[in-house]
């Protein structure tokens, strides 16, 4: 993963992962509240911990009316790349948030619960945290003001 000072004259992308067990009642407007907010190349990874509600369902539905990458065993991905979610049995969020580190690409990853409402800067406010500091290795608990 490149220092954000070698990238200081680009903006830097942002991979959200959000690892969900049941959490049906919200994960949709935990996904709606992020989708206003993504830049190009920033993406949400969205790791089911082996949820029995129709958690699944309501996020395929966000996948549904976009062509998709063709799915993996465990993994679908909206066309555009910027939604992923992945499928894995109940471990807990420790195990999914790692399922879903696995797969980022970005030069900040953000962790945020199925059940945590993103205020509308919340990725604003963490790329100008890391890059106000871009020789510092940076991390953000609880919220950014």
């Amino acid at each position: 993963m490149p220092t954000l000072s070698s990238i200081s004259a680009r903006r830097p992308t942002v991979d959200v992962v959000i690892p969900v067990h049941n959490n049906a009642e919200t994960i949709e407007a935990v996904l709606s509240g992020l989708q206003a907010q993504l830049s190009q190349g920033d993406r949400v990874h969205v790791v089911d911990d082996g949820s029995t509600d129709d958690t699944l369902d309501r996020v395929r539905s966000l996948l549904r009316g976009e062509a998709k990458v063709p799915p993996f065993a465990d993994r679908e991905c909206s066309r555009l790349g910027d939604l992923c979610l992945y499928r894995t049995a109940h471990q807990g969020p420790a195990a999914a948030r790692n399922a879903g580190l696995r797969n980022v690409s970005a030069d900040i990853v953000l962790f945020l619960g199925g059940d945590t409402l993103p205020a509308t800067t919340l990725l604003e406010r963490h790329r100008a945290i890391h890059v106000s500091a871009p020789e510092d290795q940076v991390a953000c608990l609880g919220s950014v003001t």
